[in-house]
């Protein structure tokens, strides 16, 4: 599978709201060189953020924001 169709899987498994253990393996820093470790790691984390609710297009939690919308345009309240 490639990162990209693991990252979709996770997103998955993150949106069911079952999944409550992740184990991640295979993640060996005596293999490989410099670049091969760290391309690993960075997969690894990204994979780990995903699955723990990170979206690609941004965090943005919905009780959060502000509706930009309905601000007055001259004092920036509501």
């Amino acid at each position: 599978m490639s990162l990209r169709e693991d990252i979709q899987e996770m997103e998955q498994a993150h949106l069911t709201g079952r999944l409550s253990i992740v184990d991640l393996v295979e993640v060996n820093p005596n293999i490989g060189d410099k670049r091969d470790v760290y391309l690993t790691r960075q997969a690894a984390e990204h994979l780990l953020q995903v699955v723990f609710g990170r979206q690609r297009r941004g965090n943005y939690p919905s009780d959060e924001l502000v509706n930009y919308n309905k601000l007055d345009k001259e004092t920036n309240v509501l």
